[in-house]
């Protein structure tokens, strides 16, 4: 079932009553309607039941196309607040199912297409400040895992860890030949940086390259081998 949103604003001359539009015009006293906040209330009754649901096609080639877009502007300098641009919040008070996820991000290839560049189900991003006066000294991280650990906390004495990597499909084992844990590029190589990779002249069973980590203990290296041996 789908409703139109609109807006009663009088009586036409012979044409019954008169809606506004969704799609507002400032310019134009009657060309539509401004939606301030929008709020859903539903009970889903079945499993393909949505409060809301998006549905795009596109055929654009160029640009950068996307089917929703949240642009939130901070405007209050301050220390107390908390922001969240979006937030899924799953709270269940019973035994949930085969899995559970507060947000679920998937690139999904069809027999026909492939990635050109780079393709990831999840994006985290964060770009800093190229200038400026910056007073505070707080951290930066394009992944942020937190896990609750509330008193009595049950679920420790299983499975339960910050990341969980898992491979599955028919041809998993194609991955297990030519695929990585972690790939690592745009960095410089140096001494002093976060990687390093030292070159050649390594002796066998020595590390060939670092990776600078940072733990409770302090800021702690990785070591690589440029083989299992």
């Amino acid at each position: 079932m789908s409703e139109t949103i609109k807006k009663h604003i009088g009586e036409g001359f012979g044409k019954g009553e008169l809606y506004a539009a969704l799609a507002y015009d400032s310019s134009d006293a009657f060309g539509g309607m401004r939606v301030k906040s929008m709020y859903f209330s539903k009970t889903l009754v079945a499993a393909a039941d949505r409060a809301l649901k998006i549905a795009t096609t596109c055929a654009l080639t160029t640009g950068s196309i996307k089917s929703v877009e949240i642009a939130q502007i901070h405007t209050g300098a301050n220390t107390a607040s908390n922001i969240e641009v979006l937030k899924a919040q799953l709270t269940s008070d019973v035994e949930t199912g085969t899995w559970v996820n507060a947000i679920f991000g998937r690139a999904n290839y069809t027999e026909n297409g492939w990635a050109h560049g780079s393709a990831s189900a999840v994006c985290g991003e964060v770009s800093l400040a190229p200038g400026g006066s910056h007073s505070g000294q707080g951290t930066y991280t394009c992944f942020q895992a937190e896990l609750d650990v509330p008193a009595s906390a049950k679920g420790i004495g299983y499975e339960c860890s910050f990341i969980r990597l898992a491979g599955w499909g028919d041809e998993i084992g194609k991955f297990d030949d030519g695929g990585f844990i972690l790939a690592i590029s745009g960095l410089t190589s140096g001494s002093a940086h976060c990687w390093y990779d030292k070159g050649s002249g390594i002796t066998t069973g020595d590390a060939s390259e670092w990776l600078r980590v940072k733990t409770p203990g302090g800021t702690r290296y990785l070591m690589l081998y440029d083989s299992p041996s």
